[in-house]
């Protein structure tokens, strides 16, 4: 009994050890190597591993979703500002060159490069005559009246002094409003000399072009903030300022036409009451308003030569232009310093004339011919001035040009 268990547990032994080798030799698997032992894979190598983040891929998406449409919408709404100005480039507008109202280039016809020949001859020269008429009509009544009044008084020296005070008024004004004329096309011309002058000494530099090519660019295939949204306000925000200059140069036409216009009104104020306030007010809003471009024009130029300087540390002048500007603004300066010795000259003969017909109808009132010795003493300094001045252009257009 005792053998017949040591065989019984001998055959089991060899059942159980033999019984692995044979169910893989069945099935075709092999062994697991020794350095594997142990190792028990996580997922079925046959099926392809799970995302470990699939929740944030899908906030991505959604976000770039949403950052897109965003960016679509402020880019509709610059788009819809842009063509409201018809695609007009600011830098032409600012340097002159465009027509803010219109969007189209001034011709070598054109006022200034103010108001194109077409506004100065349908818009704003038909109301300038038809106001100057109206004003010489006024001026020519106004000194027949006093005149008829200066030849009934002959008792009265201070009342006749009076009388000839109000008729040199008028005549004055007269004078002035043909020099206003005059000066309006003066003041046009420097601005655009100043504005041309500038642009030509910097549109050639490679800073210049990249500023404004940022105005000018496609929002579709170029990027500046390398973020949609970024750019899309970008866009927005030079289309609300080209916008906004557009509108302030269109205002500032039609407040320069209407200065143009009303000019006559400046000369009969300064006629009737015998001061010069009225004419400083319209001069100094027709200067104003004329040079504000010419003030913008200098502040762009500025900052390019600064952004220029701290760039490439080069000067953003490009000197081989100087000789045009020096000729342009030869053209401009000569007919202006010409103008103010010539009216300054005639405004001292008129002053000497008028200072000697009230010292000889001075006769019993002493005060009278005071003032008229001290007059035609001013008026000759004035003279000799206007002389003086002459031989001083003369040099400094040696010097400058």
């Amino acid at each position: 009994m005792k053998r017949f268990l040591l065989a019984l547990m001998a055959v089991l032994t060899m059942f159980v050890a033999l019984t692995p080798s044979v169910t893989m030799a069945s099935t075709g698997f092999e062994s697991v190597p020794d350095d594997h032992e142990g190792y028990v894979p996580d997922t079925n190598p046959e099926e392809p591993p799970e995302d470990e983040h699939p929740a944030e891929d899908d906030n991505g998406m959604v976000t770039g979703i949403i950052i897109n449409l965003v960016a679509t919408v402020i880019d509709a709404f610059a788009e819809v500002i842009e063509w409201t100005f018809a695609g007009t480039e600011l830098q032409y507008v600012i340097f002159g060159s465009v027509n803010p109202l219109t969007g189209g280039e001034y011709t070598s016809s054109s006022v200034g490069n103010i108001f194109s020949a077409a506004e100065w001859n349908f818009a704003v020269n038909p109301l300038r005559i038809a106001f100057s008429f109206a004003g010489w009509l006024l001026f020519a009544v106004m000194i027949a009246h006093y005149g008829l009044k200066l030849m009934k008084e002959s008792t009265n020296p201070i009342e006749r002094t009076h009388l000839l005070e109000d008729i040199y008024g008028w005549i004055g004004g007269a004078a002035m409003l043909v020099f206003m004329y005059i000066a309006v096309f003066i003041i046009f011309n420097l601005n655009y000399a100043i504005v041309d002058g500038l642009n030509t000494l910097v549109s050639d530099n490679e800073v210049f072009g990249d500023v404004f090519s940022v105005l000018d660019q496609s929002w579709d295939d170029k990027s500046l903030t390398t973020n949609a949204i970024g750019d899309a306000i970008l866009h927005l925000g030079l289309a609300i300022m080209t916008l906004v200059l557009l509108i302030q140069y269109i205002f500032r036409k039609f407040i320069i036409g209407f200065l143009v216009v009303i000019s006559p009104l400046a000369a009969v104020a300064y006629a009737r009451d015998k001061n010069g306030q009225a004419f400083k007010t319209w001069l100094s809003e027709l200067l104003s308003q004329t040079f504000i471009q010419s003030a913008h024009a200098v502040v762009i130029v500025l900052y390019l030569a600064f952004v220029n300087a701290a760039s490439n540390g080069t000067s953003i002048f490009n000197t081989d232009n100087l000789d045009i500007v020096g000729n342009s603004m030869q053209s401009i300066v000569d007919p202006v310093l010409s103008f103010l010795i010539a009216i300054g000259g005639v405004v001292a003969v008129g002053a000497l004339t008028y200072n000697g017909l009230r010292l000889s109808m001075s006769s019993g009132n002493p005060r009278a011919r005071f003032h008229a010795i001290r007059g035609i003493r001013t008026s000759l300094v004035g003279c000799l001035i206007c002389i003086g001045s002459v031989l001083i252009v003369d040099i400094l257009r040696g010097f400058m040009f």
